[in-house]
């Protein structure tokens, strides 16, 4: 049974983020190793001039010197696209020299070379990457000097400092655009502040709206309790994030009944799209599996499907329903079996 619901669960995560993985990793790689690291140096232990280390520091200099901050989360002794973005980009002074005009540099790295970097620095760059969720290296955060973040940008082929410094005042704009709406919302009262607000929170993902920008979120929804100006999908997020913590504690004390009946409500009350449905059914596939419930799970599994085998969750759920059956097959052999030597020692007896 141990089998079966750790593939399970393995699936639901998978499910829930949509294919995004939960640990930090390198970036893909269309290039070979071989290739990326040709002709690139690799020692990076000293940090690149013009750079600083140190969230905390950054951000104090920042607001001094009225910039943003541009955070490199690198892995420069291991990763090749990180070795690659350091020689090609960030140890360009023309990089340097321009980008310094508007933001503060701050090199985040995760060394495999430990002895390069002392435990302070290790654990103050493990707070950050932790705070900006930064789940692969190599990534780039652009924030304001308070640290709230902006846009983040990928490692790709054929980054020069000139593309990347052209990406970096681009994103910048985003900033601008913000705080501008952010100041006319300042300017007006009630709900004529909405439309301002929502647009200040543009491009964020729900995750980053909660995390980063939760003030200005909530006056949008107090203000605008019907609509939330647009924002319906992050009010939805919000609330699956509250339902989970439910679970979280239904499950500790093994209430699994109390859990798929909370499911039930949740389907019902809140989700709306097919989508959103057979997401929230799918922590119910886990309960069903918990309480051993094995003859309901397949017919489950197939109304999940369903209700829109088009979606990514009904794709995920039809690769899953071989492997799922093949667990359920070997789970309901061994209790057969466990079953009939049971039968067999009261005979004895």
């Amino acid at each position: 049974m141990t089998d079966l619901m750790n593939s399970t669960r393995y699936f639901v995560c998978l499910t829930l983020t949509l294919g995004s993985t939960l640990f930090l990793q390198a970036q893909d790689k269309p290039q070979t190793a071989d290739e990326l690291l040709s002709g690139v140096r690799t020692d990076f232990s000293d940090v690149p001039e013009g750079w600083l280390v140190g969230l905390d520091r950054a951000k104090v200099e920042a607001t001094k010197a009225n910039k943003d901050l541009l955070l490199n989360f690198s892995a420069s002794d291991w990763i090749p696209q990180s070795i690659t973005w350091e020689e090609n980009v960030f140890t360009k002074q023309d990089f340097i020299d321009a980008s310094l005009k508007d933001f503060v540099l701050v090199r985040l790295d995760f060394p495999r070379k430990r002895n390069i970097q002392s435990d302070a620095l290790r654990e103050t760059n493990e707070k950050a990457a932790a705070y900006y969720e930064i789940r692969k290296y190599p990534m780039v955060v652009l924030a304001d000097s308070d640290g709230r973040p902006y846009a983040t940008i990928d490692w790709a082929p054929g980054h020069t400092s000139e593309v990347f410094l052209k990406m970096v005042t681009e994103k910048r704009g985003s900033r601008v655009s913000r705080d501008n709406a952010l100041a006319a919302a300042a300017k007006v009262e009630g709900a004529a502040k909405v439309p301002h607000l929502a647009k200040a929170l543009e491009g964020q993902s729900p995750n980053q709206v909660l995390r980063y920008y939760k003030k200005e979120f909530h006056e949008i929804v107090a203000l605008d309790p019907e609509e939330a100006g647009g924002l319906g999908h992050v009010v939805y997020y919000e609330k699956t994030v509250g339902m989970r913590k439910r679970l979280d504690a239904l499950a500790k004390e093994s209430k699994w009944e109390e859990a798929m009946a909370e499911l039930d409500r949740f389907v019902e009350t809140e989700a709306k799209t097919k989508e959103q449905k057979q997401k929230v059914r799918f922590w119910k596939l886990q309960g069903l599996l918990q309480l051993k419930r094995l003859d309901d799970v397949m017919p489950f599994l197939d109304s999940i499907i369903e209700m829109g085998p088009e979606t990514p969750v009904g794709k995920k759920a039809a690769e899953l329903k071989p492997q799922l059956m093949e667990g359920i097959a070997k789970e309901m052999q061994k209790q057969n079996l466990e079953a009939k030597k049971k039968a067999d020692e009261s005979k004895k007896k």
